[in-house]
């Protein structure tokens, strides 16, 4: 579908919103396929306003492109996009490679657009928890960043957890 990510999208130039598999957009993030008018085929949806990810697939984040688009993105001034994360019911469960590249993407997705994330499935890859006694439970958990341990936190807080 996206060979000719340049031409589709010229054709489509006052695109809002884009729903797509992440098997289908590297195409759009490459920025060997640049033209007079963008660097990337995908900055040529100067109104793009929302982005829906699904079917994630765990090479999706190879090699950058698409963090790589958003820092340029704000470093431009342009609003904020709205990026979807969605994990189809299909799936099973969460992949070890979607889950240790998504947890260093987190930090990036937070500060250059609105993320939502629909049935994500995250295994964090290396937990270790340490309870010495009459001492609080400690977590030392090397993967995780400050701002996902942060959200994480929050939603305990919030009873926006459940548990099972």
């Amino acid at each position: 579908m996206l060979c000719n990510a340049i031409a589709l999208c010229e054709t489509f130039p006052g695109v809002r919103h884009v729903e797509l598999k992440t098997s289908q957009f590297p195409c759009l993030f490459d920025s060997t396929l640049h033209n007079g008018r963008a660097c990337r085929p995908i900055e040529l949806w100067m109104e793009l306003e929302s982005l829906t990810l699904y079917e994630l697939d765990p090479k999706w984040l190879e090699p950058n492109q698409f963090s790589a688009w958003l820092v340029d993105r704000q470093s431009l001034g342009l609003r904020k996009l709205h990026v979807k994360l969605k994990h189809l019911s299909k799936f099973d469960g969460p992949g070890q490679s979607t889950d240790t590249e998504f947890l260093r993407l987190y930090a990036v997705l937070k500060e250059t657009c609105t993320l939502e994330l629909e049935n994500f499935w995250l295994t964090v890859p290396r937990m270790n928890l340490y309870m010495p006694v009459n001492s609080r439970l400690r977590v030392h958990a090397p993967e995780l960043t400050t701002g996902l341990v942060d959200d994480i936190a929050a939603a305990f807080l919030a009873g926006d957890i459940s548990p099972g």
